[in-house]
């Protein structure tokens, strides 16, 4: 399907303020040895260097606003290029992103001068959130088993990120990032689908717990 014709089937949406349920399965007789087998090899299956077409609803205090996204990540060098487009095909915001820096970037005037700096900032940063650090390093001894899934946690600094592994074979679904025992953001990934040899969410819910705002995205087309 062409862009132009994605462009006019996004149509505003209503803002979901609950996170969607996982609907996990239970993990019988999943021991730490497994589930850490497992997870390696979800992380050798991470779709890192993809280009994706997807419907995007930003949500704010009840309101909802949804776009077409245009995303090209390199995780290995990250590295991303992201536009978004409203339901006529205006450019909300264009930015692109060189080995962690952001090198150009574009927001539609209409948002208002004094926030522009602000937007491509928050975008840069929550877009590497979503997609970036996919691949978690873990601990045999440390994981956490459950009946519907395995918990890992690790401490950085005066922060805790909390990582939910679901699913048969375990996948990536949740993580949540903590300061001071309370929830700043979470990232929830749902409908893996394979892409040649690789992995990777269609479906991701971002929820920005300090600020109140959520993200959603629907992958509609993807290659490697």
């Amino acid at each position: 399907m062409k862009i132009f014709s994605i462009v006019f089937l996004i149509i505003l949406t209503g803002c979901s303020a609950t996170i969607p349920k996982h609907h996990l399965p239970e993990l019988n007789d999943l021991d730490p040895a497994s589930a850490y087998s497992q997870i390696n090899m979800y992380n050798n299956k991470v779709l890192e260097k993809p280009q994706i077409i997807s419907s995007i609803t930003f949500g704010f205090s009840g309101r909802s606003m949804t776009a077409l996204g245009l995303t090209a990540l390199d995780e290995k060098t990250n590295s991303f290029s992201v536009a978004a487009l409203d339901p006529m095909g205006l450019t909300l915001f264009k930015l692109r992103r060189e080995k962690g820096e952001l090198v150009s970037k574009y927001v539609l005037p209409q948002f208002g001068p004094q926030n522009m700096d602000k937007m491509a900032q928050m975008i840069n940063r929550d877009i590497a959130l979503v997609y970036f650090g996919r691949k978690i390093n873990v601990d045999k001894k440390s994981l956490w088993l459950e009946k519907h899934g395995v918990r890992f946690f690790k401490q950085e600094g005066d922060v805790d990120y909390e990582y939910l592994f679901g699913g048969n074979p375990l996948k990536l679904t949740k993580k949540t990032l903590l300061k001071n025992q309370r929830q700043v953001w979470s990232v929830d990934y749902y409908d893996y689908k394979k892409v040649n040899d690789k992995e990777i969410p269609f479906k991701i819910f971002f929820k920005n717990y300090k600020h109140g705002y959520t993200i959603e995205i629907e992958t509609k087309d993807i290659k490697k």
